[in-house]
Formats: C-alpha cells, structure tokens, sequence
C-alpha cells in the first residue's frame, strides 16, 4: 500500500486542522458547561449553544491559514529545492533564479542611455 499521500502539504495541513479544531471543540464545551454551572448558581437562563458551526469555522479558516502559510514559506525560502508535476526534474530555485537572468541577458539590447528587452520576440 502505497502511503505518500499522507506526506503531502495539504493532507498534512488537514490533518494539523481537524486536530486544532477538536481542541477548539473541547475547549468551547468546557467553557459552555462553566457557563451554565454558574448561570445555575445565579438562576439565571443561557440560551443553548450550537458549536458545530463554531467548530467548522475554525476547521476551515486554520486549514487556510496553515495552508497559506505553507505555501508562501515555500514561495519566500529561496534555497529550498522544487519539483515540477508530472515527474519533472529537481532544481535548485537558484539555479531557476540564474537561467531567467541569463534569458533576460540574451534579450537585452543596451544602446547609450536606453535599455530595450525583446518581450515581443517569444
């Protein structure tokens, strides 16, 4: 059986999800119960509380935030390695970063004062 779905950025960061959110769930409960112990002491009424849609909420909006943070680290990080889909070849994002400046280079055309790219000749 193969397990290397389980290694990815999204099934990991939904998994880190479901756990926060059921911590979320148990800390709401618990702070609910308190409420209604003491809304018991005082006679006082509390209305009920529905905290399945508090806890998808936070299930959605922490498997966002995890996810954005993932891929903006990885889109930031300038030494860390990336692959393409379908069994592309690894390369190093300095080595990316080095052959677009070399294109850039080739195109240019630097005449006294005037920079001209050939963006029209691709």
């Amino acid at each position: 059986m193969d397990l290397k779905i389980l290694y990815e950025p999204y099934v990991l960061c939904l998994i880190l999800a479901i756990l926060f959110s059921i911590f979320y769930y148990f800390y709401e409960k618990s702070n609910y119960e308190k409420s209604i112990k003491l809304a018991k002491k005082n006679g006082e009424e509390i209305e009920e509380n529905n905290l399945l849609p508090k806890t998808v909420i936070s299930l959605l909006a922490s498997y966002m935030v995890m996810l954005m943070g993932f891929y903006c680290y990885k889109y930031f990080s300038i030494d860390t390695k990336i692959t393409q889909s379908g069994g592309g070849v690894l390369k190093n994002k300095v080595e990316v970063n080095e052959s677009k400046r070399e294109k850039i280079m080739e195109r240019l055309t630097i005449v006294d004062d005037d920079v001209d790219v050939g963006i029209l000749e691709d």
